[in-house]
């Protein structure tokens, strides 16, 4: 099952597409009518499996309602329900943000594993134009990419294209899709100044399921930073250099942004300004009051000839 992609849906609405998905005729329009069709199901000698899908991608309050019900159904003795519920930070919050009291404490988490070699190479024969990867160029994909996927799929779409295998991993240095990422993760200045510091470290403090700092746990739900180390012992590490090269590219590019809105007293933040909005500007040296605001564009990069 898949739940509606809707974070602002209700609960009825949450659970009318939920259970329509799961083949219930008619639709429950509620957790606890929910709950008491699995019951009923349970009673009456059924085995059920679950297999719930992108619960970090639907709404809060319909993942928590999801989570109280399914613990109450676990928690009957000798039942036959059995359930794989997928997601990342919104259910790894579920797991373990209050402890013993979190509504998933009782589940055992199971990550994702790593890529090898062997997966990049039967991955790359699955695509839309099959590659044959040679098992050093696997190697070579997943030590530069740090087995980030949106960086594994750009070096396979750009192999893919007929592009040298050199020239992909090269171009890897400037992914418009991780400097994306780092764009919007620097839109508070105090957030940008941390990842500026943590850019130049090799380590960023131990790993736990649920990451207590909100930058760094978003920072590793983003694929950006990995676990490293012995099991019980890691450490969170950035996945590889094109990362940090990226990161740094967007902080440098934050700070001309911040020193030029400096000179020029433009009254708007650094991220409107660095997304290419309009800022409201007033004459250096006078009050915002005193004139009418000026709508001029942030200032660009003068091209070479000009």
């Amino acid at each position: 099952m898949v739940p509606s992609y809707n974070t602002n849906i209700s609960e009825a609405e949450f659970f009318r597409v939920l259970s329509r998905r799961a083949g219930m005729d008619p639709p429950v329009q509620s957790a606890i009518e929910f709950e008491e069709y699995l019951d009923g199901r349970l009673i009456g000698g059924k085995r059920l499996f679950l297999l719930v899908t992108d619960l970090s991608k639907c709404s809060d309050a319909g993942r928590r309602r999801l989570a109280s019900s399914l613990r109450d159904l676990s928690a009957v003795p000798d039942n036959d329900l059995r359930m794989v519920l997928v997601g990342s930070e919104g259910l790894a919050e579920l797991k373990y943000a209050q402890a013993d009291l979190s509504l998933l404490s009782h589940a055992e988490p199971m990550s994702w594993p790593e890529l090898n070699t062997d997966d990049l190479m039967a991955l790359a024969r699955q695509g839309h134009s099959p590659l044959e990867l040679a098992s050093e160029e696997a190697h070579t994909i997943l030590d530069t990419t740090g087995g980030h996927p949106r960086l594994i799929r750009e070096v396979l779409w750009c192999r893919a294209k007929g592009t040298p295998f050199e020239a992909c991993i090269r171009d890897l240095a400037v992914s418009k899709q991780i400097e994306a990422q780092f764009v919007a993760l620097t839109r508070d200045s105090k957030d940008a100044q941390r990842i500026a510091a943590w850019l130049g470290q090799d380590e960023l403090g131990p790993y736990r399921g649920w990451i207590p700092d909100p930058l760094l746990r978003r920072l590793y739900w983003k694929n950006l930073l990995r676990a490293d180390g012995p099991t019980g012992s890691e450490r969170l590490v950035w996945r590889c250099s094109a990362i940090i090269a990226a990161g740094r590219r967007v902080l440098e590019e934050y700070s001309r942004v911040v020193d030029a809105l400096r000179l020029s007293t433009l009254p708007c933040s650094p991220s409107l300004a660095f997304r290419g909005g309009m800022c409201a500007a007033v004459p250096l040296g006078r009050t915002r009051g005193a004139f009418p605001p000026l709508n001029v564009p942030f200032p660009r990069k003068a091209k070479e000839g000009e």
